[in-house]
């Protein structure tokens, strides 16, 4: 994997004058991406400026290893500068610096563990700490680099925020652990640090330690290995049932048949509830005891998010967080170096990858090319992007096309909604999704009704937090209200009048929503829950997607400005060919609904902004339950 920039300590204080140039050609060079205007500025005032100044001083000897810009093999994180060389026992190490150029009004307490809220133009953020960035680096290190895992080279991660004035906020929004596995510095404490990277690296060692590193093999620990099967064999969520054992069995054959040279791939689909993470997290535990190079894969950052806290929370996650990976990350990896891809809500990928859209070509061709045996689990009735390309037929088009045969499994029963596949069957139909309204029925193991105002919908999800710890019920709606509160946390996004206001769950908890209990005061939208479920869902439809005269009607005009991911092309599509373009964006905003509609283990409650949509659902509910009572 390239490294931006490898040099020792003497060469980087020669070059610093230049670093932020010499850092940009290599890293749109060696990694394959462009480099914003406030990135370059960081380079200049972290390297070029504050790690000049810390480093021109003998206390570190010139020969000392020094990177920029290191990417981690396997990952989509990226280390700001590490420092190598041999301790006074000739034990190679390796000191994490994370850098930060932040200020005293740039920062200040979330209210989460191990986060800060950073202040920026577009408004106020949770930001993980610098100290927790730099532990999760070196938990990788520990957990996959088998060098490290040796012990053969060691890591010590530490965070420097070079222009903080005052620590406390910093140091009061840390867990003391935290704080004591990877210190803190900031402006008045370069000595610290100095001492501390002096106290690892006593003599230079050219960079030898580094380049170990990125040249080391990849496997998890077998103490990691064996932490995650207990975790998945103990948890009840986890629970294997009906064809979900059918389709593991087939993975593990999969993967004895290709061998330690062959490649397969396979195709597991099923809807909403059928158990396609539960596959997955089973298989990852069972492959990992095996030996094998194993990960669980997701676009959307929610999924990966909620299950760390669900497997195990609090520390002891941070050790899992390299086992749940960004199918962003395998753009640059070719000759397998994973035996097993575990791709959960695959519908979601797309071809480029990378904030801005510019690494890679198809993610699709990607995963398949990195890892001996992929497993695509899939529902393309959950595509909610206009950028999604996670379908059959593009998987059989890029298997083909890499000589690798495919085989499928599908997941008829899903055990989400209480059995209730005759929910999940409606839902298809009365989104007009699947054909056949009028044969839709709805028995009473689920409970599905419409409120009457938002209030009421509200009322209830509390109803149904009232005897759960938890708070796990929430509220959910399509992304039709700016996300104001990005500007101003004051302002609340959703305002529906009748004493409804709240606000979008983006500000607050992020993609881990789901699992906290204060995420119940706020709203979710489509990217922070799918692939996720809750005992009771309320979900509110907007303006986009609405009924009029029996028929769903879709709105452009209905969605938020601020939605900058579910239609982010429609306009140019629609200038070209309006009647296609107007067709596709219609089945996202359905296929967004579905999966709002569909994340209750128990019950769901809808609401329309439209008093015509609302009578509609009512009147399919009302016929749906007759049908079911002439059936039984």
């Amino acid at each position: 994997m390239p490294i931006a920039y490898l040099k020792t300590k003497g060469e980087f204080l020669d070059d610093a004058p230049t670093i932020e140039e010499q850092v940009r050609v290599a890293v749109e060079r060696g990694l394959g991406r462009r480099t914003p205007p406030s990135e370059y500025a960081s380079w200049r005032n972290s390297l070029g400026n504050a790690m000049f100044h810390l480093l021109n001083n003998s206390a570190i000897p010139d020969s000392a290893g020094l990177a920029i810009e290191f990417q981690m093999l396997g990952s989509a994180m990226r280390i700001d500068l590490l420092i190598s060389g041999l301790d006074q026992d000739d034990q190679a190490r390796v000191v994490i610096i994370e850098l930060k150029q932040w200020s005293d009004d740039s920062i200040m307490p979330s209210g989460l563990e191990d986060h800060v809220l950073l202040r920026t133009d577009g408004g106020k953020f949770p930001h993980e700490h610098p100290s927790a960035q730099a532990l999760d680096y070196a938990y990788y290190f520990e957990g996959f680099y088998t060098i490290v895992t040796a012990g053969d080279v060691r890591v010590h991660p530490c965070a420097y925020a070079h222009n903080v004035l005052d620590p406390g906020v910093l140091r009061r929004s840390a867990r003391p652990d935290t704080l004591a596995l990877a210190p803190l510095f900031t402006k008045h404490e370069a000595a610290g640090l100095r001492a501390f990277v002096a106290d690892h690296v006593a003599v230079g060692d050219d960079g030898a330690s580094i380049t170990r590193l990125d040249a080391s093999p990849l496997a998890p620990s077998k103490e990691l290995a064996a932490h995650v099967g207990s975790m998945v064999r103990g948890n009840s969520e986890f629970r294997l049932m009906d064809r979900q054992r059918t389709a593991l069995a087939q993975i593990k054959r999969l993967v004895a048949e290709a061998g330690p040279t062959g490649k397969r791939v396979l195709v597991v689909r099923g809807g909403p509830g059928t158990g396609k993470s539960v596959i997955a997290f089973h298989a990852l535990g069972e492959l990992l005891q095996r030996g094998l190079n194993a990960r669980y894969v997701t676009k959307n950052a929610a999924p990966r998010n909620v299950y760390l806290e669900r497997l195990r929370a609090g520390r002891q996650a941070r050790g899992l967080r390299g086992l749940l990976s960004s199918s962003d990350s395998f753009h640059d990896y070719r000759g397998d170096p994973y035996d097993v891809l575990l791709v959960d809500e695959a519908h979601r990928l797309v071809h480029k990858s990378g904030i801005y859209r510019n690494l890679g070509e198809n993610q699709v061709a990607e995963l398949i090319a990195a890892s001996r045996v992929t497993v695509f689990f899939l529902d393309e009735t959950q595509s909610v992007t206009w950028r999604d390309i996670g379908t059959r037929e593009e998987i059989l088009t890029c298997a083909r096309d890499a000589g690798v045969p495919v085989e499928d499994v599908e997941l008829a029963v899903q055990f989400r909604c209480t059995g209730a596949d005759d929910y999940v069957d409606w839902v298809d139909r009365v989104l007009g999704i699947a054909p056949g309204l009028d044969d839709a029925w709805l028995s009473g193991s689920y409970l599905v009704d419409v409120a009457d105002s938002p209030e009421d919908l509200a009322a209830e999800i509390d109803r149904w937090n009232a005897d759960d710890p938890a708070r796990s019920s929430r509220l959910v709606a399509g992304y039709c209200w700016d996300w104001v509160s990005r500007g101003d946390p004051s302002l609340d996004d959703i305002d529906l009048g009748q004493g409804f206001s709240r606000q979008w769950n983006l500000a607050s908890q992020g993609q881990a929503w789901m699992a906290h209990p204060s995420g119940a005061e706020q709203v979710g939208c489509v990217f922070t829950v799918q692939g996720l479920e809750a005992p009771a869902i309320g979900v509110i439809m907007g303006p986009d997607l609405v009924v009029r005269d029996g028929r769903w009607v879709f709105d452009p005009t209905g969605r938020a400005r601020t939605d900058r991911q579910s239609l982010w092309g429609w306009t140019a599509a629609y200038r070209e060919e309006p009647e296609r373009a107007l067709a596709r964006a219609q089945q996202i905003v359905r296929n967004q609904y579905k999966v709002l509609m569909t994340r209750g283990t128990k019950g769901t409650l809808l609401y329309s902004t439209d008093v015509e949509t609302r009578a509609y659902l009512r009147d399919q509910i009302r016929r749906a339950r007759a049908r079911s009572l002439r059936v039984a």
